[in-house]
Order: structure tokens, then sequence, then C-alpha cells
């Protein structure tokens, strides 16, 4: 999913291919839908690390949700492909993948590309939503160009220095409390140690499992959940511990600065999901923009494609599967059917399954746009995929020269700007159980939590890093449903 889940590492990678002078490369186009960092569709080909704006897709500005000029084009040759592909009632498939932030263009072309023969050979017809959610791009745009949530182009520059003030002040000012963080994610990683929060959680997880009752509940209403323990042996704990003792001093130097720097990059990657989603994005040339964003057009063409493959007695099952970041982009995609009229036609097609993995979202999204969508489409069913509580505290980082934990825990711990429990990221295990009891009763059997492991203690253990779920083949139900488990082995 995301080339590096990590903000030092994914810095590094992204800065290299932008002055590396790498070759040029081109992703499948009838597969890949590419969006620029202003939402822009744009051909899935990069040269060097980044895509170029004359690599749009013209669409006539259009206002409506039908796509007009070479996008139309463009559209209309993917679902002919995927009707083609659905003439076999075998391959009647259709998944929509949506990666999370800190990727490149080139890397999510490269990942596409990679994935995209397994899945076509599982009988699948993938299309990669590809969006721009670089680290270095987005620094950069933090601290040359937007202002106030507008992008002021060259008028933002001379701030510049003001801004990389105020960034050098916060990692400063900030040190003693992601110095304090860092040391209680150590804490959090020990065996036999749960917050008051971990431990409330695990009771609810250990009441749903034997609600669940190993597929044969006694409420139909139960929801299907599978955990997998951590199973570290002693000596796996003991060097953990010990790494990280070793390598604490660089944790003192590089945390404040992660956060410091970090968490404007996230503001600027979580703007660039809004500006996929929300009409009119930004201005240009003076002129307020009146555009429709290009991605919710591909949405309503998935929809109408949806419509006239079953006039024509084709019924095809289409999941969406947004990893961290993508679960935000996921959630704009089903709020969009809220706001259609209600005689209009769906600008949103019938999902069989929404699959989040290790999601980035808040839990409040994810309650204002799934749970409203579940209601509406009664065949619809949602999975999270969820890494071990512990494996998400104790995930190294740059060689863990920098402060340990996952890409969630670094949201929730100084990222991102919770102002309650529930803005805290949908996707870690203890967060999603803490809010559950805000699911309707007769929501809960469509509502499946699939916990992973952690540990070398057996095989199928899943993915024990945010970044390890395209080394599984995750578009088979059989790694996101609890009951089909067990894990499919690594790729």
């Amino acid at each position: 999913m995301d080339c590096v889940s990590k903000v030092l590492g994914a810095f590094a990678w992204s800065l290299l291919a932008l002055l590396g002078g790498c070759a040029a490369l081109d992703g499948a186009p009838e597969h890949i839908v590419m969006f620029d960092a202003d939402g822009r569709a744009v051909r899935p080909h990069v040269e060097g690390g980044s895509t170029r704006a004359e690599q749009r897709v013209p669409n006539a500005d259009s206002t409506g949700f039908e796509p007009t000029g070479e996008w139309h084009d463009y559209l209309e040759r993917m679902f002919a492909a995927a009707a083609a592909a659905g003439a076999d009632p075998q391959k009647r498939r259709l998944v929509v993948f949506i990666h999370g932030g800190l990727n490149t263009p080139r890397g999510t072309l490269e990942r596409a590309n990679r994935l995209l023969a397994p899945m076509t050979e599982d009988g699948f017809f993938p299309i990669f939503v590809n969006w721009r959610s670089s680290l270095v791009s987005s620094w950069f745009e933090h601290l040359l160009y937007v202002r106030q949530g507008e992008d002021w182009g060259w008028w933002g520059v001379p701030f510049a220095p003001v801004f990389l003030a105020h960034d050098l002040a916060r990692a400063v000012i900030r040190a003693p409390f992601v110095w304090t963080q860092e040391v209680m994610r150590l804490f959090n990683t020990f065996p036999g140690y749960k917050s008051a929060g971990q431990e409330k959680a695990d009771e609810i997880g250990d009441d749903l499992v034997r609600g669940w009752n190993g597929g044969q509940p006694a409420d139909p209403n139960a929801t299907p959940i599978v955990r997998n323990r951590d199973v570290r042996s002693g000596f796996e704990v003991g060097t953990s511990f010990t790494a990280w003792l070793l390598s604490f001093p660089f944790k003192l130097v590089s945390g404040p600065f992660v956060d410091a720097f970090g968490q404007p990059a996230w503001d600027v990657m979580s703007r660039r999901v809004h500006l996929l989603l929300d009409s009119g994005g930004e201005p240009r040339e003076g002129k307020a923009a009146t555009r429709r964003p290009q991605l919710l057009q591909f949405s309503a063409r998935l929809a109408r494609f949806q419509r006239e493959q079953a006039a024509l007695g084709r019924d095809w099952e289409l999941v969406l599967i947004g990893h961290s970041m993508g679960s935000m982009v996921a959630n704009g995609l089903l709020l969009e059917e809220t706001r259609a009229p209600v005689a209009a036609p769906a600008r949103v097609a019938e999902f069989d399954r929404i699959v989040y993995l290790s999601a980035a979202c808040s839990l409040r999204d994810w309650e204002a746009a799934v749970v409203p969508y579940l209601m509406r489409h009664a065949q619809s069913r949602f999975y999270l995929v969820a890494l071990n509580d512990k494996a998400e505290d104790g995930e190294l980082n740059a060689y863990d020269l920098s402060p340990r934990g996952s890409l969630l825990d670094w949201i929730d711990a100084f990222l991102a700007r919770p102002m309650a429990p529930l803005d805290h990221t949908a996707g870690r295990f203890h967060n999603f159980l803490l809010a559950y009891s805000r699911i309707a009763a007769n929501l809960r059997s469509r509502i499946h939590v699939r916990e992973f492991g952690l540990g070398n203690g057996f095989d199928g253990m899943g993915p024990q890093k945010h970044g390890e779920f395209d080394e599984y083949d995750f578009w088979q139900p059989e790694f996101y449903d609890p009951k089909l488990a067990p894990t499919p082995p690594p790729r």
C-alpha cells in the first residue's frame, strides 16, 4: 500500500525520486485513474518521480457528473475493457483500490503494474485510484504555497521563512511531549501491559469473539470477528527492547522533527483528499472554479456501468478497498450519495464489500460515511482489517533511528489534531472497539473485524507493519473476511 509507511523513510525515498532522474514509467490506462495534487485527472505516466501539468486529461471543466472531452473518452475505454472482461461470468468482479498517504506518483504506478497481473489472474478487474500523496511535495507545498487552505502560488513564497521558523519552534517547544509519547509507546509494546483504553477494548473484543462463536452465533446480530494474538517470544521482546535503548539518543533528536515537519505535511495530504472530492476545487487564472471533481465523475460513471451491465443480465460483484488515507477518499465517495437529489441517477455504485485496511480516517468520519451507506444498501458488507495493537506501537522506522509506531499511531499521537476520542483513527483495533457501542444492533452482523497477530510464532500471522498489506493478496475475501480465515501466505 504505502511505498514507505514512515515519515522519514518516505521523505528520503521521495527526494531521491525527485532528484534521481528516474526513467519514464507508464501504467495501464484501462485500470488506473490518476490525479495530481489539485485533484485533476492525469494520464498514468511519470517522468522522474512526478507527473506534469501537460499530462492532464482535459474535461472542459464540466459542472455536471457526466465527463466531457478526453476525460469522457478515457473513462469509456476503461469501462469498455471492463465490459469485455465481464463476458466471462467468472470474471465479473471489479475492485476499486485507493492507496494511502506517503506515496509518490512513481510508487503508485509501480504498485499498480505489479499487482495488475495477479489480480486479473484471480478473476478480478482492478481499477487503481492513484492520487498525489507524496511527503516531499506535501511539505514543500505547506512551506511555499498553501496559506489558510488556499494556494497562494508565488505570493506565498515570501512567507516561507515564517512557516519554517514556526516548524522549527514547534520541534523545540513540543520536544518533551514527543519524548514522553515515545516512552509511553515503549511500555505499550510490553507483553501483558495495557492502557486503560486497551484493557476495555480487549474486553469488548473478547465478548465479540464469544458472541461470534466461530461462525455459530446465538445472536443473529453478532459481529463476525477474528483476533490473532501477540505470540512474540521472550527473545523477540528482549531484542526489541535492547534496540530501543541503544537507539533512544537518536530518537531524542529525530522525534521532535518528525512531529514538527510531519504534522504540516499531514495537513497538506489531507487537503489533497478534499481537493479530490470538493466541488469547485482551486480557482485558476483569476476565475472562480466551478468544475466537478473528476474523481466524482469516475464514481458516477462506475455506477452507470453497473446499471448498464445489470440491464444486460450481468451482475457484477463490486468491492471498494481503501488502505490508510485511502479510507478518507473512500468515505468521500460514499458520502456523495447523500448529496444527490432523490430522483437523480445514482452517483455511487452499490458496493457488495467495503474493505478498509488500517484505515487512517477518523471514527467520526467513518460513522458519517459508512454507516449511512450500509443503512441504504442492505446487500453491502463492511470489513475492518487492523494490525495488532502492539504491532502498531512497536513498528520500527528508519532503522529504528526515529520514533517507533505505525502511521496510524503517529496520526493519533502527533500528526493530526484530535479534539475527542471519535477523532482518532478508525483503523486501530482498540479505537474501533471502543466506539463499537455506537453501531446500531441491526448493522452489527454486516460489519466484520479482523485483527492480525504479532510475532514469528506460526505461519499465517498476516501483515505486521502498516506498509505490508500489498505483500498479500488483499483483494481476496480470504484475506479480510473473518468467516474465511486463515490468512493466505505472503506473495
